[in-house]
This record gives C-alpha cells, structure tokens and sequence, in this order.
C-alpha cells in the first residue's frame, strides 16, 4: 500500500489487487468480502493464521476447552495499563502523551515499532468481544480489571501482555525489553505501573476458579505464577480479529495447533549477552534451540512445543535409500495418527544430526517440517503418512579452512520429533507420543 501496488491494476505482471486503500478514510476497502483467488475475505484469513498461530503453553486436567455444558459466567479480566510512545500516534493515542490499553477489549496488532500496524476499528475484534460471540446463548460474559469482577464467574480469562513501552525498539523509547539499568527484563511490568498484571493473575488465580491466562506479546514473558494457573496461551499479536480466533480455540470449536518458533527462555540468565560493553552483537554460531544444546541447559519451553487437544503418536519412520549422492534427496516418510475424536494438526519436524562428524556442527539442525491435518480416531483418514523431502545439498556447512560450503561425506542421523525437546527423546520401536523417531543414512 505504501508504494501504491494496489493501484497498478495489472500492470507490472501483477494481477489486479482485491484489496484497494482509501486515502480519504485511511483505510483499507475489500477485506472483509470474498478474495476469489483464496476463496475467502482477506479478515477470514487473517482469523485463520491466528487460529493456526496461538500456542497452548500449559493445560492441566484438560481446564480448555470451556464446557458449554456446565459453565454459565465467563469473566474476561486485565489490567488497564498505561504507556508512552515516541513520535508514533494511532487512532486511539497521539504520540508524546500518556496512552492506556485494556488489555480484556483491546485489538493488538503489534508493538507500534516496526511492526506500526493499526487495525479499522468497525471491523476488528477484541478478546472479550470474540469470547462473547463464541459463547453463544445461555452464558454471560462480563469484562473487568480486578479479581474482584470475576467473583461471580465459573471460569476466568485473565488477558495480559506487553504495551509498545516494553517492547517496540527505539520507535517507542522501549529498548528492546531492556529495565531501567538497561538489563533485559522479560516480565510483564517493566514499566506499567508497578506489576499489576503479574498481581492481577496472581489475584485471580487466588479465588481458585478454573482459568487461563492469555498473553499477548512478541516474545518470551516471564511467567512467575506459571505454578498456580491451570492453564496459558501464547497469543502473540493476534490481529485485527484475533478475538474472534481465540474465542474460538478456547471453547474448542477449532483445536490448537500452533508451535512455538523459538526456545522459551525460563530466565534472563539463561540467555547469552546480546550485546557486549562497547554496544555491538556477536551473532555466534549457536542460535536458539542449537545454544541450548550446546550449553547444556533446558529452557522453559522448546523449539516447537505446543499443546493440543489432541495426541499424536509417531510410528514407522522410513529412510528409503542407505546411501545417496551429495546432489540426492531423501524422501523422509512417519506415519502419524491422531489418538482423540477431535480432529487436530500436527507440525512434523525433521532434525538432522552428524555422529561422526570432525567439523564443528550442533547437536541436530532442522532441515524441514510439515502440518498436517488429522481427522478425529475412528473416522476416515485419522492417520496420515508424512512425507518430507531432505536435500543432501542443505546438509552443507562453511569450511572455515577452505571458505567454502562443503556437504561432509559420511554418516548422517535422521530425527523426526514433534518439537526440540522431543527429539532427544527416543519412541519405543512401535512409536510413541512426544517422542522421536530416528535412522541413518551414509551421504557419498
């Protein structure tokens, strides 16, 4: 839109856009009616990706999904956090004054940094809102700011995350999560107002009520009261319907699926120096789960992890040739059945590892993975044979002695696991649940 591609009508060897952008309004026009080309409204599959991208962290004695049945007074509460932004303004803040989010109505689309996106009001829904019309007839829901407004609920939904304060680099004076002393401090409350959220999700989960907590945010949040909720989702920035999604995911009208794309912290400590004294950034060669391997520590959650309403077991990996060329490809095949009447995606992914290996290589490296959709046990199609495609040629690595990429010859293990952590977890030969699969191959 900022470079007018959606007035080229064509030209340029693009096809006409569906969407157009109003300047009169500031607004974009078509989103909300059927694209042809994707069979659905452009907010349809914006609601689409938040329901496939929302991760269930924790889930003790199956709290979620929200029975219908027995659940009658549904209390969507949050902190009403205040916060600054620098030479940044949206409908609802101008920039340089003080600026408030309610994080039980609130409509989040990012950070007001980079990612300085601003959803059209008439067309956008908020957790409680998406709640309330997943509810349906004969449940109330109510929102509040304090443990004290879910006194009468069967079930809570405490909402909390970060403001662009905390996070939103420079753009809004956060500085990239960092407190006061310029440490990094991944909590919820680095600078809103003293730590009311962690307090109100303490609070609230004091009244002994089933509840979940839903985060909102772009990365690792620091989860203090992890011990005393039953159960949390990862909501990132869900979007302009992201309400509408988790409404949906809570009551169990769609299954999650989603999986985290990074190794979950379970302290600052436990992270490398992002930046050293004199201000630059080593990118070392150990990244993400990769460092955790290396230095022998666990994180909270892994690379991967995410929960379901469902299991999957993992049975019959097939590696079909003992011996391939440096310019082959492998066809990795697993069978993965679905163990619920529920209907759920699995991501498959497939790690590579070098047993015998001289050159300085992590403890497995991710070479693909694929989602895949399962129908319910005892119906059609409940399990599924996988198949993911492995080119030798991106098993290479950067021979510091020749300055050159080099596929290394020689024996090389194939994983296939449903998250980082799960991958150095070995199934019994019949296949497992939350375990890995393994075989060898020899690369000419």
């Amino acid at each position: 839109m900022r470079f007018h591609v959606d007035q080229l009508n064509g030209t340029l060897g693009l096809q006409t856009p569906h969407t157009t952008y109003d300047t009169g309004t500031a607004s974009i026009q078509h989103n909300d009616d059927t694209d042809p080309r994707i069979g659905m409204s452009h907010l349809a599959l914006a609601q689409k990706a938040a329901e496939e991208s929302m991760v269930l962290l924790k889930n003790d004695n199956s709290t979620l999904p929200i029975k219908r049945s027995t659940v009658h007074n549904i209390a969507v509460i949050g902190s009403q956090a205040t916060y600054r932004v620098q030479s940044t303004a949206d409908h609802a803040c101008a920039a340089n004054t003080t600026c408030t989010i309610d994080f039980p109505t609130a409509v989040r689309t990012g950070d007001l940094g980079s990612s300085r996106v601003f959803a059209d009001p008439a067309k956008s829904v908020g957790p409680f809102d998406g709640i309330n019309a997943a509810a349906g007839n004969g449940i109330t829901v109510t929102h509040g700011n304090s443990a004290s407004d879910a006194a009468n609920a069967d079930f809570v939904v405490v909402v909390a995350g970060l403001t662009p304060q905390d996070e939103g680099e420079e753009y809004t004076g956060a500085g990239d999560r960092a407190n006061a002393q310029h440490q990094p401090n991944f909590s919820l409350d680095p600078k809103v107002g003293g730590g009311t959220q962690d307090g109100l999700i303490s609070a609230v989960a004091a009244l002994g009520k089933p509840m979940v907590v839903v985060l909102e945010g772009g990365s690792i949040i620091n989860m203090p009261w992890l011990g005393s909720v039953p159960a949390v989702v990862m909501a990132w920035y869900p979007g302009q319907v992201g309400g509408t999604a988790l409404g949906r995911l809570l009551f169990g009208d769609v299954n999650f699926s989603g999986k985290l794309p990074i190794s979950w912290a379970a302290a600052e400590s436990d992270l490398p120096t992002f930046a050293n004294t004199n201000g630059t950034t080593a990118m070392d060669y150990y990244l993400g789960y990769r460092y955790y391997d290396n230095a022998g520590k666990t994180p909270l959650r892994s690379f991967g992890y995410g929960l379901s309403y469902t299991t999957f077991t993992y049975s019959n990996l097939q590696v079909p040739c003992s011996t391939v060329a440096k310019d082959g490809t492998v066809n990795v095949q697993v069978d993965v059945a679905n163990n619920s009447a529920v209907a759920g995606d699995e991501v498959v992914f497939l790690f590579v590892s070098y047993p015998g290996t001289s050159a300085r290589r992590p403890a497995k490296e991710l070479k693909g993975y694929k989602r895949v959709s399962l129908a319910g046990k005892g119906t059609s199609g409940d399990a599924v044979r996988v198949t993911i495609p492995l080119r030798v040629k991106d098993l290479k690595y950067w021979n510091t002695a020749s300055s050159a990429w080099q596929v290394e010859s020689g024996t090389v293990k194939v994983i296939v696991a449903p998250s980082a952590a799960a991958a150095g977890s070995a199934c019994a030969s019949s296949g497992g649940v939350g375990c890995s699969l393994s075989d060898t191959f020899m690369v000419n």
